[in-house]
């Protein structure tokens, strides 16, 4: 049984001396849910890889009962009150700062909640990205009432941070009425343009004049290439000194290749594994070279041996957002197997052959993802798999 409040239902059926007896009695008797606490096991990082961390995981064995295992990092040894999640993957940490790794596990049916515990010690990040360092952030306004009043504009990132509080001048009288100016907002630091989330503007001194904007239109630009997010219409007087955030969508990125990841050659992954080939090594690791190929990505020069060539690509663990990995099996089973770092991932061929053999098991998918955070990159765009079948064939 459950854990629960439980009504009990009493049947008797007719006899010659008593009449037929049916009656339900609610509320009767509680089933209470099971304490429990992980103990035996301390919580550990398993791979630092530039500014992100993976933590290791929770083993099965360690708790009881069901739930959903959980995870935090924090900069200091109190346990976090936000930030948890079911990924054991953190990334865009700040380099030069330390993190404690927590665990708990959430309540379920029949157990109440594992309360949290952290790492005796904390992991330094002492890796940094690059970020963007030429894209050059820029807004066009579209006016209809003029102004000679201050116009100021920020913009906002993912992770909370804003990009410095701008003058918005042009090269002549700006905001004029039918003006569609473009100005450049300074302060970027190296964001890149897929972590803008907002635009702020900024009145000073609209008193008793005001200025009416028909719309903002976000925008990057390096040298002759632009690239747009999604318009916002104001259609919008206004009279009095305010500060008015928008929400900026389309910079997300469209990716179209990530790197070897995508690649069908030698340096790509093996999507069919012979567990009969007597050159097999006993684990199979693949490491993604971290490459994506999208609106952004500039040309640069590779130098290979005696030839060079042009290619459209960054390494996606230089800026922010970079993506995860995971490996899982079709067997719940065959996971213990498997085995991932922040961009690697590697299957013990060896325990799994044995294993495989002993149930009879003569063929078995594993699924291997690279998912990129979808509030940066398109939904179609933020998650690649590939499908591993290893078989005795």
């Amino acid at each position: 049984m459950k854990a629960g409040i439980y009504d009990v239902r009493l049947v008797r059926d007719e006899c010659n001396d008593y009449q037929k007896f049916d009656a339900v009695f609610t509320s009767v008797f509680e089933i209470s849910k099971a304490s429990r606490t992980i103990s035996g096991w301390t919580p550990t990082v398993k791979d630092v890889y530039k500014v992100n961390l993976l933590a290791t995981e929770l083993p099965r064995d360690i708790y009881k009962g069901d739930g959903t295992v959980e995870y935090a990092i924090s900069t200091s040894g109190s346990i976090p009150t936000e930030g948890w999640q079911e990924s054991r993957s953190f990334m865009n940490l700040k380099s030069g700062s330390n993190y404690y790794v927590f665990v708990r596990v959430t309540e379920g049916e029949n157990y109440l909640a594992a309360p949290a515990i952290g790492s005796n010690v904390a992991t330094a990040i002492t890796g940094s990205i690059t970020g963007n360092t030429k894209w050059e952030p820029r807004i066009q306004i579209k006016t209809f009432d003029g102004t000679d009043r201050a116009i100021h504009g920020t913009y906002g990132f993912y992770d909370g941070n804003w990009s410095s509080r701008t003058k918005l001048t042009g090269n002549g009288n700006d905001f004029e009425k039918g003006d569609d100016d473009y100005y450049t907002i300074k302060g970027w630091g190296n964001y890149d343009p897929w972590m803008i989330s907002k635009y702020r503007l900024e009145f000073d001194h609209l008193v008793g004049q005001g200025w009416g904007c028909e719309n903002l239109k976000p925008l990057v630009e390096y040298n002759d290439q632009r690239i747009r997010a999604s318009q916002i219409d104001v259609n919008k007087k206004s009279n009095s000194d305010q500060n008015i955030i928008y929400d900026v969508t389309g910079f997300q990125r469209v990716i179209e290749e990530v790197g070897n990841f995508s690649s069908t050659g030698e340096d790509g992954i093996l999507t069919n594994i012979n567990l009969n080939n007597e050159n097999l090594a006993e684990v199979y690791t693949f490491t993604y070279n971290g490459k994506v190929r999208d609106q952004y990505a500039l040309p640069v020069v590779i130098i290979d041996g005696e030839n060079s060539y042009i290619e459209y690509a960054y390494d996606a663990y230089d800026h922010y957002d970079a993506p995860s990995m995971y490996i899982e099996a079709d067997k719940d089973k065959y996971n213990q197997y498997l085995d991932y770092t922040i961009n690697s991932i590697s299957i013990n061929l060896a325990n799994l052959k044995e294993v495989m053999e002993n149930d009879g098991v003569t063929s078995t998918n594993i699924e291997v993802t690279l998912k990129f955070p979808e509030r940066s990159a398109t939904n179609e765009t933020s998650k690649w798999t590939k499908i591993i079948t290893v078989s005795f064939e």
